[in-house]
């Protein structure tokens, strides 16, 4: 289940910056123009694993369909010897 967001008018921003940066250690703060959510401020560290994960979810997603390709006969699997992937790679050496 997910918090409630905290909210902060946007001339806290002004006025209060510092007590609005402070509670971003607590989570997201939705900025609110007359009432209504405007924006939302986190922290750097939160929004990059944020966008770590849905970049995870999307490479997930894509091996999903993959495998469903494979397993309705649409695609097949390609083995690769371990010279081929260094050289798709870029010639980049692989560990034994």
């Amino acid at each position: 289940m997910y918090p409630i967001p905290q909210m902060a008018p946007i001339s806290d921003l002004k006025h209060r910056h510092l007590e609005v940066f402070k509670r971003l250690k607590e989570g997201p703060v939705v900025l609110a123009n007359r009432s209504q959510p405007a924006a939302v401020l986190v922290l750097p560290e939160r929004w990059n694993a944020i966008v770590e994960y849905i970049d995870d979810l999307e490479c997930s997603i894509e091996a999903l369909k993959t495998e469903l390709a494979v397993a309705r006969g649409e695609d097949e699997f390609e083995r690769l010897t371990p010279q081929e992937i260094e050289n798709w790679l870029g010639g980049d050496d692989l560990p034994d």
